[in-house]
């Protein structure tokens, strides 16, 4: 799993979904060591090299996520870390929501974590804010479309319209 490959807390074995990632034969295995996956090493390069600001990885089951953003496990104590992680879920949340007609979350603070070995975690090792995109329970279609693989042209297009206004946000949130 690709999702635990990263070189930060690799070691800490992670149990979602009631499996382990140490075990070899499990969906969620995270590798034989960290960054032992081609595609890892890519992004990390890719991260070294760029320097992002922040990090969205969307990932959901038939790749369609929402605006449900983890943040890494590591930085639940990291309180000016924390405050900045709620902003940008703050903005991006709304901007999607307003773009896809949903009603505002009340609160939009960062209740879920990351795995370890996750890229969340490996950005907020360097200092950069970094989110795991996943579905909510607040878009049941999407959610039962992602968990039978039947996903639609239109479920695709209502996400893409959400994700591009809420990257919207927050590029003009940054360029302020």
């Amino acid at each position: 799993d690709l999702n635990r490959n990263f070189n930060a807390n690799w070691q800490i074995e992670d149990k979602s979904y009631n499996l382990s990632s140490a075990d070899y034969r499990s969906p969620t295995y995270r590798g034989k060591n960290p960054e032992s996956e081609p595609e890892t090493k890519a992004v990390v390069n890719f991260i070294n090299e760029v320097d992002p600001k922040v990090i969205f990885s969307y990932h959901c089951l038939s790749s369609v996520s929402a605006d449900e953003l983890l943040s890494a496990k590591s930085a639940k104590n990291d309180t000016l870390y924390m405050m900045l992680s709620n902003i940008i879920a703050e903005i991006y949340s709304d901007g999607y929501r307003e773009a896809v007609n949903y009603p505002l979350k009340e609160d939009k603070s960062i209740k879920s974590f990351s795995s370890s070995g996750s890229l969340p975690e490996f950005a907020y090792a360097k200092g950069i804010p970094a989110f795991d995109l996943e579905i909510c329970l607040d878009y049941e279609d999407m959610l039962n479309r992602c968990r039978t693989d039947t996903t639609t042209v239109e479920t695709l297009e209502f996400a893409t319209r959400g994700h591009k206004n809420a990257l919207i946000k927050i590029l003009e949130y940054f360029s302020k």
